[in-house]
């Protein structure tokens, strides 16, 4: 649903008004860009969010309110000047970086405190190893080829999917990549 609103008292003036179209609600960033004083009401709503169905009828209100006499404020007298309707210069000029999507320049001093990560100590070489269980690896015809470490160990050496290995010692599926998979069973050491 597309829905018609209509911005009066802009400026404590009773007389300016904005007339524009939503989705959802669009009161607060009026109030930021006009002030708290102004109103905000729907006038107006289609069921649709076709720019042809919404378009006509948000210009049907412009023109409405500048014969009334009001002030509209509107750039365009004609409806449909949405961020829907931006050219591509537009959009790159009104986009909001998010938080943390700026330049992934860092310094030599703060790659070393990201890599250090917790509490400025470094990562023991068997960090999640409590996590890993040794896969075996099997021929078609049942005959044992290797022990890894890891799933993901396994992957990076024989270019198989880590997910494909998990599935297949999962059970999800008899081999993946030529190879019988199965987890060692760390309880019969």
């Amino acid at each position: 649903m597309t829905k018609i609103y209509l911005v009066s008292n802009i400026d404590n003036d009773p007389n300016k008004v904005y007339i524009g179209k939503t989705k959802s609600s669009r009161e607060s960033k009026h109030k930021l860009k006009y002030g708290h004083q102004i109103t905000y009401t729907y006038i107006d709503e289609i069921y649709s969010l076709n720019r042809e169905d919404w378009k006509p009828l948000e210009t049907k209100w412009i023109q409405h309110y500048i014969d009334l006499g009001y002030d509209v404020v509107n750039k365009r007298k004609k409806g449909g000047s949405g961020p829907e309707c931006w050219t591509e210069g537009q959009k790159i000029k009104h986009k909001k970086p998010r938080p943390g999507s700026g330049p992934k320049f860092r310094s030599e001093s703060d790659k070393i405190k990201i890599s250090l990560g917790n509490k400025g100590k470094p990562k023991p070489k068997n960090f999640n190893s409590h996590l890993c269980r040794p896969v075996l690896q099997y021929d078609l015809q049942g005959n044992f080829i290797k022990e890894w470490p890891s799933s993901l160990e396994a992957s990076k050496h024989t270019n198989i999917k880590n997910c494909n290995i998990k599935n297949c010692y999962l059970g999800n599926c008899k081999t993946s990549g030529g190879f019988i998979w199965k987890l060692k069973n760390i309880l019969n050491k």
